[in-house]
């Protein structure tokens, strides 16, 4: 078994599993290489089995790393899950914050004899600090996603819709080879007070605030990147906004690093906002991990018992969301380290007037 599995297997084992199943499409291919949206991995014993159907066949056997057999299963997963831990009385550890509840319940009706062990976030916590391959990954992600920001600069101007650049800006993401790593937030005028208001026909106008959050993905792996902009112009409030959310991004990002509390970068970025008189205008949380998904473990929140380490990723994303008038958020993302945040992404934060 390769290094990530033994890790794997280790945890469940300390949570008193015999064996393990794991179904999460991220944790599966964290722990594998398989990419593909359907299959599950078994750890019992020491061994890996990666069990899928046959329209994987070719491509797990391609992607799978050493040391993970690759099992081809027609029918459901709790029927070969019956014929393969015959004998084996568990418990069997499961991702219960995966599993539907109609999931769970097919598998303990067709397996009645098998103790049951649910977790949640076993794997997830495993992932959080990335390996240099995993790094360079997300740096190359990142590079796709700054130069296709910043040829999409030149269209953001009056008339053109939210619609029109979210599509452009997807598609020079494609068009560099990378993947999109989830749906493409273009939102202006008051339409940028949603968070994570979906691009409309909405046509941009002088004065709009318009916010642009979007990621690119190489080999699985996820940036992400926000920028809010100024149409021509930008009245008193507007720029006050955005002094202040820019102000709280750079001082979560300069007490983080490795041996922080999570939930004291968010407290630093809500200290800035709160000062200014806009602690109600900022409904979520500082930032959260990026790797094989967009958003995961750690979390950088007010209720976060996460402790950041080096080697994780995490944004830093504060925000200020006025009903009717708009919103401004400004997210840097970058690698933990013991001295404090290496910064991914390259663009200017500072306020721009396209």
């Amino acid at each position: 078994m390769s290094g990530r599995l033994k890790r794997a297997e280790g945890a469940f084992r300390q949570l008193g599993a015999e064996a393990a199943l794991i179904s999460d499409g991220a944790n599966r291919r964290w722990l594998t290489g398989f990419s593909g949206s359907s299959g599950a991995v078994l750890l019992l014993d020491g061994t890996a089995e990666l069990v899928t159907d046959g329209r994987y066949t070719i491509q797990a056997a391609a992607e799978c790393r050493e040391g993970v057999q690759v099992v081809t299963h027609r029918g459901p997963l709790a029927t070969w899950l019956a014929e393969r831990l015959a004998g084996v009385h568990g418990p069997l550890a499961v991702e219960a914050d995966h599993l539907t509840v109609a999931e769970m319940a097919r598998l303990k009706k067709t397996l009645p004899g098998l103790a049951w062990l649910e977790t949640e976030g076993v794997v997830a916590k495993l992932r959080m600090v990335k390996d240099a391959e995993e790094l360079q990954a997300i740096r190359r992600a990142f590079q796709v996603a700054d130069q296709a920001f910043s040829a999409l600069l030149p269209a953001v101007a009056p008339g053109i819709s939210e619609i029109e650049l979210a599509l452009d800006l997807e598609a020079r993401m494609r068009g560099a080879g990378a993947g999109l790593g989830f749906d493409t937030i273009v939102v202006s005028g008051p339409h940028s007070a949603l968070p994570h208001g979906q691009p409309s026909g909405r046509r941009l106008e002088p004065g709009d605030l318009v916010t642009v959050d979007w990621g690119a993905t190489w080999q699985g792996y996820t940036s992400d990147a926000t920028r809010t902009l100024a149409v021509g112009r930008l009245d008193p409030r507007g720029r006050q906004i955005y002094q202040v959310v820019k102000a709280a991004m750079e001082a979560a990002i300069r007490v983080a690093k490795d041996g922080v509390s999570a939930r004291t970068v968010h407290e630093a970025a809500l200290a800035v906002i709160a000062e200014a008189g806009w602690a109600d205008r900022f409904v979520h949380g500082t930032g959260h991990g990026v790797g094989l998904e967009v958003h995961e473990a750690p979390s950088l929140g007010a209720r976060s018992e996460d402790i950041l380490a080096a080697g994780m990723v995490v944004t830093f994303e504060p925000g200020i969301y006025i009903e009717g008038y708009g919103g401004v958020r400004i997210e840097q993302t970058g690698i933990i380290t013991e001295g404090g945040a290496e910064l991914l992404s390259h663009l200017a934060t500072d306020l721009q007037i396209v």
